[in-house]
């Protein structure tokens, strides 16, 4: 069972993900809540290089394919869960992650044609960890696409796909945003401070669970089962009823 948080930011390129993680890891700062910062594809050298594979290609080599793609990919998380995101949670920290699970949904499922049933089966059969919440960036992806520099878009095949797509990709998450109280739907259009306004009910919430998961730990106190089993009560912008935490 973990002891710690395990928050996932996913989006568009062009949302401002890493801006609200920046806000994030500020508050876990001035809080004192321990916590790591990591992002996905990648978070450990080996997940990072087969990101490069992933992001960038193989010179000279065909292109990969979309199912080719999502077993590297989650061949990177496999090491990135294992290596880092378990042993931070099992120690009480707040996990803060730039993309997981939902990137492969949106990416190599919804772009790329990839079963979203097999892309889920795949992540279950083989790492299992899914967030405690998720933060969805929302908005006109036409508006995000044009935040991203024209290097970055000549760098990264996912930031340089045509806007149609990106409005199904934006179109799928909107959905996942209301599909359960572990996913939390955030206007990414506005300015970043109004953005990070939009979650601090969320980060508060948080904050609870993960001190008295340190005073529980500490005292041995049993946990009660209805807490243990929980994820998230169901949460809208402004308004946080309950965050909890989940066996893994």
């Amino acid at each position: 069972m973990n002891n710690g948080f395990f928050l996932s930011v996913e989006g568009l390129g062009g949302t401002g993900k890493s801006t609200l993680c920046n806000k994030i890891e500020q508050y876990c700062i001035d809080q004192g809540l321990p916590y790591i910062r990591t992002f996905e594809p990648g978070g450990t050298p080996a997940a990072n290089f087969l990101r490069k594979l992933c992001r960038e290609g193989i010179p000279d080599c065909e292109a990969l394919t979309p199912m080719a793609e999502v077993m590297l990919f989650n061949a990177a998380r496999a090491q990135h869960v294992e290596t880092v995101i378990k042993p931070a949670l099992a120690e009480g920290k707040v996990v803060i992650c730039d993309r997981y699970l939902l990137s492969t949904m949106m990416y190599q499922g919804i772009a790329g044609g990839v079963s979203l049933y097999t892309i889920d089966k795949i992540h279950h059969d083989a790492i299992g960890l899914k967030p405690d919440c998720t933060i969805i960036m929302q908005g006109d992806p036409e508006v995000f696409a044009r935040r991203i520099l024209p290097a970055e878009k000549a760098s990264d095949k996912f930031d340089s796909l045509q806007l149609a797509t990106n409005e199904r990709i934006q179109d799928y998450l909107d959905e996942v945003a209301k599909s359960g109280p572990e996913f939390f739907g955030v206007d990414a259009e506005q300015k970043p401070q109004l953005v990070y306004e939009q979650i601090e009910p969320l980060l508060e919430r948080i904050h609870s669970v993960v001190k008295y998961c340190e005073k529980r730990h500490t005292a041995s106190i049993k946990i009660p089962p209805a807490i243990r089993s929980s994820v998230l009560d169901r949460i809208v912008p402004g308004k946080v009823v309950f965050t909890g935490i989940k066996d893994t």
